[in-house]
């Protein structure tokens, strides 16, 4: 095994790690899940929504580059930070040396398709946020019909969603761009353009760089999306009530609740006794309150882009959600 590790080695260009160091880190920390031929095919793959990686094919999601093939430094970013909305952690608790040394190794999987080195994916001149951008960037986000897999408020609940698939055949879901603390390859507006311009290989998400009208297109639904919602979910661990004078009314949709500001729950899934949902579709609920002389009221909210049918004979249930309070103040 060694041995095929150093011939695959020098078939790929210059890098900094050291792939033999970082098949002993992929075998203490990564193979669980991906497997020790890199398949994709762990012990634990078959618990896992979406599944892991498989590393033969080559096929990244995310790159900055303008083929296939991503550059180290997106597969070390990718190892450092993670994948959001997967069971893909971060692992910057490794050394920055055995994190090198995990890029190394994982190019020996392909190393076919790493021979030759990536070129640099280049973003037209960048566009500072407004007002004018944003809306031209929504304008973009309805003509090329970003609506039909993220929905027309960006929540991921677009008429496509049921049917997505990536390119192994598997159910996908589409980001959520309100939740941009989420997207994978990260949050920032140039991360966001990087993710429009050279697309997301292996999914349903497709380059855009051909289809704006102009090039400047791109940064303008950039700005767009990221209009949508915060960079981070600023998690709440104590709630706070508003205090109001007047009366606090009973529509869930009045503008009175969009003036204050939402307080954001984790949800995780039950995963002690059957049926375990290792990965639930709803990850948080936004709480707001309000209270005057004589009442107290919480708006509650959650996004959930599935269909939640009751069916007892399935153990599925509708959404529902309880609020509990002490019986006595200590």
């Amino acid at each position: 095994m060694a041995v095929s590790v150093v011939a695959s080695v020098g078939q790929v260009w210059a890098q900094k790690g050291d792939a033999q160091a970082g098949k002993s880190v992929y075998e203490k920390k990564c193979a669980l899940c991906h497997g020790d031929k890199g398949d994709g095919k762990g012990p634990a793959a078959d618990l896992l929504e979406p599944r892991p990686r498989d590393f033969t094919t080559g096929v990244y999601k995310i790159r900055t580059t303008v083929g296939k093939v991503p550059t180290d430094q997106d597969l070390f970013d990718v190892i450092t930070r993670g994948m959001p909305g997967t069971f893909m952690p971060a692992w910057d608790v490794l050394a920055e040396k055995d994190r090198w040394s995990l890029v190394a190794y994982l190019k020996t999987f392909a190393a076919e398709k790493f021979k030759e080195a990536p070129k640099k994916q280049e973003l037209p001149k960048e566009v500072a946020p407004s007002a004018e951008s944003i809306k031209r960037g929504k304008e973009m986000f309805e003509a090329i019909e970003c609506h039909k897999c993220h929905g027309a408020d960006g929540r991921a609940d677009g008429p496509s969603r049921p049917e997505l698939k990536d390119d192994w055949g598997h159910p996908i879901r589409p980001a959520n761009l309100t939740k941009r603390w989420t997207f994978r390859g990260g949050a920032s507006r140039g991360d966001i353009a990087m993710r429009l311009a050279n697309g997301v290989l292996g999914t349903p998400m497709p380059s855009f760089i051909d289809s704006v009208e102009k090039p400047e297109d791109i940064w303008h639904l950039a700005n767009f999306i990221a209009s949508l919602g915060p960079e981070s979910p600023n998690y709440a661990t104590l709630l706070s009530a508003r205090a109001v004078g007047a009366e606090i009314p009973d529509d869930p949709n009045a503008e009175f609740w969009t003036r204050i500001a939402p307080q954001n729950v984790p949800l995780v899934g039950q995963v002690i006794i059957d049926p375990r949902n290792f990965n639930p579709a709803v990850d948080l609920v936004a709480l707001r309150a309000a209270w005057n002389e004589r009442e107290i009221a919480f708006h509650l909210a959650w996004d959930d882009p599935t269909q939640s049918v009751a069916d007892p004979a399935k153990k599925t249930y509708a959404d529902a959600v309880s609020v509990q309070f002490p019986r006595a103040l200590a």
